[in-house]
């Protein structure tokens, strides 16, 4: 196939400088506590995921359930999805999803902690890994003062089915 015949958009990668850019990444986390989750907005290519994966990445990020599903289909076993799910139809997907890889999302508000721990306990025995977001000063999401975060995270703990990370 010649390169004018490609359909776009296409990624077009440089495999071995990929791969030397993954273990110089791998290299340099190694000596640290640091675990990588490279996000998969910057390939969205489950073969890319999976490869960062054996290269050292402890999971991978995306941002929407869809992508989390087709990470899991594609074998990769520690997902994080860095946005809230709130809408009630996506919620048994989840955790469904939940019961077959090590996943978590953030969560910004009280009602969605208790959602989330619903959904799972209809689910089945699974734990959902669940972060607190923090909102930094963008004003997009997450909690703004202390007393919030520390109010989500003991509701989060004390959900039979969630696990306050």
């Amino acid at each position: 196939m010649k390169i004018r015949e490609l359909e776009t958009p296409a990624l077009w990668v440089d495999k071995p400088a990929m791969e030397r850019n993954m273990d110089l990444l791998a290299k340099i986390i190694s000596k640290t506590s640091m675990k990588l989750y490279p996000h998969y907005k910057s390939h969205k290519c489950p073969a890319i995921a999976k490869l960062q994966m054996e290269k050292g990445a402890a999971g991978i990020t995306c941002a929407k359930l869809g992508e989390a599903l087709d990470l899991q289909a594609a074998g990769v076993t520690n997902i994080v999805i860095a946005n809230q799910i709130v809408q009630a139809e996506k919620l048994p997907k989840l955790a469904s999803l939940a019961q077959k890889c090590r996943l978590t999302v953030c969560v910004d508000q009280m009602q969605n902690v208790l959602d989330l721990e619903q959904a799972m306990a209809q689910a089945g025995d699974g734990k959902l890994q669940v972060l607190v977001e923090y909102d930094v000063g963008m004003k997009r999401c997450g909690v703004s003062s202390h007393e919030e975060f520390l109010a989500l995270a003991k509701l989060v703990s004390a959900q039979p089915h969630l696990v306050f990370e």
